[in-house]
């Protein structure tokens, strides 16, 4: 009898496993480049709060809780900073935020929710949540087991179950608001090691409908970091379904490899999700391997007409006359020490190494190409920002914090006092 009721379990098992699949995103049936999360798509509910003339754009980098923790505080204190003699403050200014890996969390929510919930519910609700406990707890529950062993279903699949139920409410990108700021949370094609980012823009390439998509989907996709997390799979249609067709850009771009070599790598990555025979499937990992701290597409955005929302275009048309980049990097500022033989720490800090030289190098360049912009015409004064940032002895807090995403302690009260408002 028991051996009978063991083959039993085992047929169930497998069969689970043979059915278990990821959520598929659905087919775009018609393209049209008025339709869909795009920049140009969105509007200001408040002209006299969020206007293009002072254009400010936030980055929020990778880091797991120390990413999430550090860009709630930053959205915190810009929010608490009045401009316009009191009429406004610099967080109603925001336009854009783009955001990888743990930084993608905070992004989400404060796109999806809005101002008023994400002050009064984030903290408990996502900063002060044991999410890694929970997953753990999911990986080892038995029932899941037999889901885990398909081929089409991994633990990434699993977290973004957890993510929709407990975070992001079942909502999808249909029930984003249509309003600024436009949120791009960005993932990496872990096939060219470049930047996938969840905005219509790119989900046109698939001849695919990112409304339907669930926005947790995004966070786990930016944040699905190897190994701990398999890859998040996309599935790439033909382009004859929907009707696509590629930006006038990229044909001239696959010209311009001699003279823009940058510009030729990004129309060569665009147009290779055109043939759907060849890449019938997508598969995205962790946003911080190709960037870690989500500056690429600003970057684009700001220094040249190819992006669908360029600032260049915009600072010829007189549209923006001031533009702020904030990059909020939460990379570690101090060598990580080590005071026992446990080696879970030197894991942690390896997992930054390569990142944190990209980053400094991503950001020497990005300073470069905006050289210009930064020659002031007519004496100007500067704002001195820095007032409106949390106390040094916060930062340098925040900034040690570990990328872990299990211990609520690290962004308790008692770790936090002084640096968050209560």
């Amino acid at each position: 009898m028991g051996r009978g009721w063991t083959r039993i379990a085992l047929s169930m098992a497998i069969f689970v496993a043979g059915c278990a699949t990821y959520p598929v995103n659905p087919p775009l049936k018609q393209y049209n480049p008025a339709q869909g999360y795009r920049y140009e798509n969105l509007t200001t509910t408040d002209p006299n709060k969020n206007s293009e003339e002072t254009f400010i754009i936030l980055t929020f980098s990778g880091g797991g809780t120390r990413a999430a923790a550090l860009s709630y505080g930053v959205l915190e204190h810009l929010h608490k900073a009045p401009i316009a003699g009191g009429r406004k403050t610099l967080l109603d200014e925001v336009d854009v935020i783009s955001s990888v890996s743990g930084g993608s969390f905070t992004a989400a929510y404060y796109g999806l929710f809005g101002e008023e919930k994400f002050f009064r519910d984030y903290k408990e609700g996502v900063l002060h949540r044991r999410i890694e406990h929970e997953l753990l707890l999911r990986v080892l529950a038995p029932w899941n087991w037999p889901w885990l062993l398909s081929p089409y279903f991994g633990r990434s699949d699993l977290a973004d179950e957890y993510y929709d139920r407990y975070i992001f409410e079942g909502r999808t990108y249909a029930q984003m608001p249509t309003k600024r700021p436009f949120i791009i949370i960005n993932a990496t094609d872990m096939s060219l090691g470049a930047q996938f980012s969840f905005i219509q823009d790119h989900f046109d390439r698939l001849c695919s409908d990112l409304s339907q998509v669930h926005v947790s989907r995004a966070v786990v996709a930016s944040s699905a970091f190897p190994v701990a997390f398999t890859p998040i799979t996309l599935n790439n249609y033909p382009k004859t379904t929907c009707g696509y067709t590629a930006p006038r850009w990229v044909a001239s771009g696959l010209q311009d490899f001699a003279k823009v070599p940058s510009r030729y790598d990004r129309a060569k990555t665009w147009v290779s999700y055109e043939d759907a025979e060849r890449r019938p499937y997508i598969h995205l990992n962790d946003g911080g391997l190709a960037d870690n701290i989500g500056l690429r597409g600003p970057e684009v955005a700001i220094t040249t007409s190819d992006s669908s929302w360029s600032l260049l275009n915009k600072v010829n048309n007189g549209v923006v006359k001031r533009l702020a980049v904030i990059i909020v990097d939460a990379k570690p500022q101090e060598a990580t020490t080590s005071p026992t033989a446990d080696r879970s720490g030197a894991t942690n800090a390896t997992r930054g190494f390569g990142r944190r030289r990209t980053t400094n190098r991503h950001i020497r360049i990005f300073m470069r190409s905006t050289f210009v912009w930064r020659q002031p015409k007519t004496p100007r004064c500067e704002p001195n920002l820095s007032r409106f940032l949390p106390p040094s002895s916060c930062r340098r807090r925040m900034w040690n914090f570990s990328s872990g995403l299990r211990r609520r302690s690290l962004i308790s009260r008692r770790n936090t006092n002084g640096c968050f408002a209560t």
